[in-house]
């Protein structure tokens, strides 16, 4: 794996680390967070950064066009979120997972957080507001309120910089074109300006995806990959449904005999947190509380479907412009070539249906809950997209690549 997205993933999983240590300090209201960040993030980067593997693509030298267009692309992506940018986020940013974030600065008071189950979502996993209250823990109080945007602008560059950085070596224009696909998105950037934690699920997702394609390089990247999911768990909800389908498609290779121990161990912490969370939150998901003997009556509606279809194609056309026709030339790339789409591909496919199925069991209003919320979990998916296009349109690189790693592991 390149250096530069070795960096990129160690810091994803340096504030994932910290988000999860911040929160078992409270429960056990031991105050030793800090201490225990700066050993997880020894070890994380002892772990990460060193990689003596054999790559075909660290062989090709980083050119200075590479660069320019990286630094050009950066600086659309920064120019459109400066401008997107709010001072206090979007509405679910200043009314749950900034709120959320005020609660947990507090080692005594932060329970009252649960109280709150009239507007809010105590249920809510807490990576984001965790990192951000413990990023206000450690600055001055005048400072605390940059966190969160911070936060939210290292997100936002994430996803675009480790897609580019993946391809740059194997395809330039393929990853030129992914770099500023994300860059002329203005409601992708909209979407990680807004202090939210959708994109954060969007990115731990497709770092999970990047790690699992550099196992035949170092079987390392496996527990990588299981951490990038436990971190999708504790980052949103729906990050445990995105987890649980990564982990049935490469199912043969975290629950292998060699490999289950590296999958054990990069999940532990995140799905540690995750769970105790859930065991001291008073009331349960909204979505799995309203299932009843009704449930399955809407799911015969066929209103349903037509509002989550029309919703969807709209959104696609106003947010995703580009999308329907980059995927009709992947299909026809697939036909034209006799093969199936690729995993990758298949996963976010899957990821999709299956969110929109979810609407299918909502016990709010269809419409109302379509138009509140599938833009942003289309959003979500973006990164993960993105990726399975550069993928098949960089051509036999990846054959070649992989190829490459077999002969390595055989020798």
């Amino acid at each position: 794996m390149e250096l530069s997205n070795r960096y990129l993933l160690f810091v994803l999983a340096g504030l994932g680390a910290m988000s999860c240590i911040y929160f078992l300090c409270l429960i056990s209201m031991i105050h030793i967070a800090i201490p225990l960040s700066i050993a997880a993030i020894a070890l994380l980067y002892k772990w990460m950064i060193p990689d003596n593997s054999p790559d075909i693509y660290l062989k090709r030298p980083t050119s200075w066009l590479m660069l320019s267009v990286f630094t050009v692309g950066l600086g659309i992506i920064s120019q459109n979120a400066i401008n997107a940018a709010e001072k206090h986020g979007g509405w679910d940013a200043w009314a749950i997972w900034n709120l959320h974030s005020h609660y947990l600065r507090s080692p005594d008071l932060w329970k009252m957080m649960f109280r709150n189950v009239e507007n809010d979502h105590p249920d809510y996993p807490l990576f984001l507001p965790a990192i951000n209250a413990f990023g206000a823990r450690i600055t001055p109080d005048k400072a605390s309120l940059v966190i969160p945007f911070i936060i939210s602008m290292i997100v936002t560059i994430a996803a675009p910089a480790l897609v580019f950085v993946e391809f740059m070596k194997r395809n330039l224009l393929v990853a030129s074109l992914a770099l500023f696909l994300f860059a002329y998105n203005t409601f992708y950037i909209s979407c990680g300006t807004s202090q939210y934690a959708d994109p954060w699920l969007g990115t731990f997702f497709l770092a999970a995806m990047i790690c699992m394609d550099h196992v035949k390089e170092n079987k390392k990247y496996i527990a990588f990959s299981a951490a990038f999911l436990g971190c999708c768990m504790w980052t949103k909800n729906e990050g445990t449904i995105l987890a649980a389908i990564f982990l049935l498609f490469y199912a043969n290779r975290f629950f292998a005999r060699q490999y289950l121990k590296l999958t054990l161990t990069g999940i532990a912490l995140p799905l540690i947190t995750l769970v105790l969370f859930k065991t001291i939150v008073p009331t349960s998901n909204d979505m799995v509380s309203g299932l009843n003997a009704h449930t399955l009556n809407q799911i015969m509606e066929r209103e349903r479907y037509v509002i989550i279809y029309e919703n969807f194609f709209r959104n696609l056309k106003e947010h995703f412009p580009y999308f329907k026709g980059i995927f009709i030339t992947y299909m026809i790339m697939c036909f034209l070539r006799r093969k199936w789409p690729d995993k990758q591909m298949n996963i976010v496919l899957t990821c999709l249906i299956t969110y929109n199925a979810i609407y299918l069991l909502t016990r709010y209003s269809v419409e109302w809950h379509v138009i509140t919320s599938q833009d942003r979990l289309m959003a979500q998916l973006m990164p993960a997209m993105v990726y399975a296009f550069a993928l098949k349109f960089a051509g036999n690189s990846t054959q070649q690549r992989d190829q490459f790693s077999f002969k390595i592991m055989q020798n």
